[in-house]
């Protein structure tokens, strides 16, 4: 059987009061009968059946601003989600058949107004519930005596109405006569209505929570060194795999260009060193993990060897000077003033 609040201070509203009876049983039949969209599809016969006078769309229509008529003729309860469910969320499992039954009536979301509070039904886990009535020694906080874990509930100190949340600091074991007792009332309206005192049920709750509290800071501690060792993780390079030049990134001259021009190697004929890695790799199906270092290696083995393919050797001799000038014990992979005579009788 499907569950819902009511609102048990619709009694105190100055509209509801002045209602007749046909049309408080009215108001009531309607937020029972109504899907969890706030929308109910009018069935008037059953309606003045269970009521047990005619009631019409008129009566409806009538009742302060509670009700909208909506253009297929359902009735629509504006009110209905702010008060069930204080703000939706589509994170939240329970608010999707809301969603979707909204989306088939048609109802605007933007146009429904919602509670910027979490919603009614409370967010404790049975992790924090257990948690909290092992702390507090399946005691209730408010009359003190020791109960079996299946009497005792989660209170909420501040109400949640009141803006109180789910949080651990304002969270006690109850008895369940204490909690109902408790309702929405603040600590001290509690107290003064139950005849506790005030001062020692306030000390307590605050021994209790100052517990939480700390507890909290030293969890949020432990989370913040998690995230801290995690961030020193090494990650795991992946495993590099070889290619044909047609399958690699260079295949694509304009990057193959690009990356060279970046390089001491732009004065080589690119093009003559692209084809060439093509014919090669797919006539041999041969694989590189790294194509581009491979080309790299090919262009100064040439130099080298006093057979480059160039197209400006002038360029290729700056470039040169200014890789041997940046490293002058010679670890660098210049080439030798006699290899540079012979790369100008070169072109491409």
């Amino acid at each position: 059987m499907p569950k819902r609040f009511c609102d048990t201070e619709i009694w105190d509203k100055e509209w509801f009061v002045e209602l007749s009876p046909t049309k408080k049983c009215l108001v009531q039949f309607l937020f029972a009968k109504c899907d969890v969209a706030g929308v109910w599809s009018p069935n008037y016969s059953l309606a003045t059946f269970i009521i047990g006078e005619k009631v019409s769309e008129d009566d409806i229509l009538s009742i302060s601003n509670t009700f909208k008529l909506m253009d297929n003729g359902k009735i629509f309860i504006p009110e209905f989600i702010k008060f069930q469910y204080g703000k939706l969320s589509k994170d939240c499992r329970p608010h999707v058949p809301v969603y979707n039954l909204l989306k088939k009536h048609r109802i605007d979301i933007e146009e429904i107004e919602m509670s910027e509070e979490i919603g009614k039904t409370h967010n404790v886990s049975p992790k924090q519930k257990a948690f909290v009535l092992k702390q507090d020694n399946y005691t209730c906080c408010y009359c003190g005596k020791e109960k079996e874990e299946r009497n005792l509930v989660i209170d909420h100190v501040v109400p949640r109405s009141k803006g109180g949340l789910d949080s651990l600091s304002n969270l006690v074991a109850s008895c369940a006569p204490c909690n109902s007792k408790k309702w929405d009332y603040s600590l001290k309206e509690f107290c003064e209505r139950q005849n506790f005192d005030f001062e020692i049920i306030s000390n307590r709750v605050s021994d209790r929570l100052s517990q939480r509290l700390s507890y909290s800071l030293k969890e949020k501690e432990q989370e913040k060194d998690k995230e801290r060792d995690k961030e020193k993780e090494i990650v795991k390079p992946k495993k590099s795999i070889s290619v044909l030049f047609k399958d690699s990134s260079l295949f694509d001259f304009s990057v193959f260009e690009s990356m060279f021009l970046k390089t001491d190697y732009s004065a080589y004929n690119l093009r003559y060193y692209y084809e060439a890695a093509l014919s090669w790799s797919d006539s041999n199906n041969e694989k590189k993990v790294d194509w581009f270092a491979a080309i790299k290696g090919w262009m100064l083995r040439d130099a080298k060897e006093g057979r480059p393919v160039l197209q400006n050797v002038n360029l290729l001799k700056q470039n040169n000077d200014n890789r041997l000038n940046q490293n002058s014990t010679g670890s660098a992979q210049g080439l030798s003033n006699s290899a540079l005579e012979k790369l100008s009788q070169f072109r491409s």
